[in-house]
């Protein structure tokens, strides 16, 4: 999802800032519940398939989607500078 941030207000700008970096905490504290989780089920119950295949699969949803919001945060970085 490419988005023009040129034809957006400096406010809305800093508003979509907020968003990502609100986005980018949650995704950290998904991914540290997930790895808890998957930790938990080792020492408790040994290595199988549903217990650390399911967190390791949203682990890796939750990374993917977090680059693509890096870099979107990254387009907006850039176009807040280039108005300063």
């Amino acid at each position: 999802m490419t988005e023009n941030y040129s034809s957006l207000s400096l406010q809305e700008l800093q508003e979509e800032q907020k968003k990502i970096k609100k986005s980018e905490m949650y995704s950290a504290a998904a991914i540290g519940g997930l790895v808890g989780i998957a930790l938990y089920a080792i020492f408790t119950g040994g290595f199988n398939l549903v217990a650390v295949g399911i967190p390791a699969g949203l682990i890796y949803l939750i990374t993917r989607n977090s680059k693509k919001s890096k870099d979107k945060a990254n387009a907006i970085k850039e176009e807040i500078a280039r108005r300063s």
